[in-house]
């Protein structure tokens, strides 16, 4: 009896932790857009100029989406040192 009332302890656990992720999804999705490379960036003119979390983008390509995800390791700069 105790080993069930332990499997059903922890089980209550895995709920309780699911239903705070999913009360927090917006939050947890906002964080990951921040910290990832590759993030959504919203274009600000029409010669396919993007702006997202990690600064502004001049990409070339042969359509421009008004939103597009853009890996942002592609265009990194090289260091001044």
């Amino acid at each position: 009896m105790t080993s069930l009332k332990l499997i059903l302890h922890r089980l209550a656990w895995l709920c309780r932790l699911l239903r705070n992720i999913c009360d927090h999804w917006v939050k947890i999705v906002i964080v990951l857009c921040i910290l990832s490379p590759i993030s959504p960036h919203l274009r600000i003119n029409y010669d396919c100029t993007y702006v997202g979390t990690r600064g502004i983008i001049y990409a070339s390509a042969k359509s421009c989406p008004l939103i597009r995800i853009i890996d942002t390791r592609d265009y990194r700069k090289a260091p001044l040192w």
